[in-house]
């Protein structure tokens, strides 16, 4: 609003509001995912390569005999394992730690599930504990993936990871509700959040996302296509008359 009409709003807090992001839809960057990555770093140095490697060791164990067991009783998974879950058990390790860091608050809170204050630092210690006791850097991301879908309490004996996971057009996370579809048709038409992951700069797999592809999703399940200058245009991100970069009394 103090983007729009700033003659009215006189300042303004926006939470959770990826409009610098948005401003950079036309040619995305990895800078989401670095952000993660430092957060991480920041908990303890040795925590990102942890991730990058659980991940590298999840990728190379499916191309192995036997691998189903092996997935299954890592990431304490209710239903055996098989190849078709695969890109789903990446999305779902992936989606534990962007959230964690998106409500890396220092306070305990349950607005994305029952979690810590710090939670990516507790995510972290938990991880480097794990590899106290098993040297596995793949058991150590499902213990460190695990917190946001299991919390504080940790009530849940397995994970159903269709169920604690949706994947959506938002490839930084759309939660689970009625309030994750409301936000997935936002992203296919008003917000375009096309930001890849390239495993150099950050600690994730390697993840392709651009507009094309999330059109093809957006109208395989809406029936829409986004428009990758709309809220830029709305909120006068790409002009020269009101830049997000220039605007003044608002903190995102």
């Amino acid at each position: 609003m103090r983007l729009r009409y700033p003659q009215l709003v006189d300042v303004a807090l926006a939470a959770s509001a990826p409009l610098p992001m948005m401003a950079k839809t036309v040619h995305p960057k990895q800078e989401f995912f670095e952000i993660v990555t430092v957060d991480y770093k920041a908990a303890d140095e040795r925590c990102p390569d942890i991730v990058r490697k659980g991940f590298s060791q999840l990728y190379s164990i499916v191309q192995t005999p036997g691998y189903q067991a092996s997935v299954t009783e890592t990431f304490k998974l209710c239903k055996q394992f098989d190849i078709s879950q695969f890109n789903h058990l990446v999305g779902w390790a992936r989606n534990a730690m962007l959230m964690m860091a998106m409500v890396d608050y220092p306070y305990p809170a349950e607005f994305m599930g029952k979690l810590p204050a710090w939670p990516v630092k507790h995510s972290c210690k938990m991880m480097l504990e794990e590899m106290d006791r098993s040297g596995n850097e793949m058991r150590a991301l499902a213990v460190g993936a695990g917190l946001l879908y299991n919390g504080t309490d940790g009530t849940k004996s397995c994970f159903n990871i269709y169920d604690d996971f949706i994947e959506c057009a938002d490839i930084t996370g759309c939660g689970t509700g009625p309030e994750a579809k409301a936000w997935d048709f936002q992203c296919c038409t008003e917000f375009q959040l096309a930001t890849p992951s390239n495993n150099v700069t950050d600690m994730f797999p390697p993840l392709e996302w651009n507009l094309d592809i999330a059109s093809k999703y957006c109208e395989a399940n809406y029936k829409v296509s986004p428009d990758p200058v709309d809220a830029s245009l709305n909120y006068c991100l790409l002009t020269s008359l009101r830049p997000v970069t220039s605007s003044s009394l608002t903190v995102f």
